[in-house]
């Protein structure tokens, strides 16, 4: 009760106040939208990033591919593996089954055994369609996150030599970048941002 009345006799408590409340919504909002937007800047990065991957690693193989070359394929796969270690790229049939990859003990395995139960669902659509499966989809392979994007491989001209023209979808690719130290980085963006804005109300 005395502290009521103290601010009602008191106006530059009646103006503190109010104000005080403004300066810690604005900053309250301000840290939470840039921890939102930091975060999906940076998932909407890595998505594109294996877009673009997918598109180049496609174009550099289809000569090889429509000459029956797949040694020169698994070639290029090696190198991808030696330039960029932390990426994992792999190509495979509409059975879902890898053909070509970055990590060659992998080639042989099923698409599946690296999905969840909804991405599986996503690339058998897809190599049904054609359509490529891309978002912010994410994958953990030995213990470590992954965000990764599938693209179909569809049946060209140039492939009915091996392939026959029935089958509209030969198969897919899907490209997956390690996601774990981008995270991480995110984590400690927003903590930054949640204790600046916690000093700067203290010291309103």
């Amino acid at each position: 009760m005395n502290l009521i009345k103290m601010i009602k006799r008191r106006l530059w408590l009646r103006v503190l106040i109010p104000v005080s409340f403004i300066v810690c919504l604005v900053i309250g909002t301000s840290v939470l939208f840039n921890s939102s937007y930091q975060e999906k800047c940076s998932r909407e990065q890595m998505n594109h990033q294996n877009i673009a991957l997918t598109q180049v690693i496609e174009s550099s193989m289809f000569d090889s591919l429509s000459t029956g070359d797949n040694d020169v394929v698994r070639r290029q796969f090696q190198r991808i593996n030696q330039t960029l270690p932390d990426i994992k790229v792999y190509v495979y049939d509409f059975n879902g089954t890898i053909t070509f990859s970055t990590q060659a003990d992998d080639i042989g395995r099923s698409i599946n055994d690296f999905l969840t139960p909804a991405a599986q669902d996503g690339i058998a659509g897809m190599l049904e369609t054609g359509n490529a499966f891309t978002g912010i989809n994410e994958a953990q392979i030995a213990d470590s996150g992954f965000v990764f994007d599938s693209q179909g491989i569809k049946n060209e001209a140039k492939c009915y030599h091996c392939h026959g023209a029935s089958k509209k979808i030969l198969g897919g690719m899907t490209v997956f970048t390690p996601s774990d130290e981008i995270l991480r980085n995110i984590s400690k963006g927003k903590m930054i941002n949640w204790v600046t804005g916690v000093a700067g109300l203290i010291l309103i």
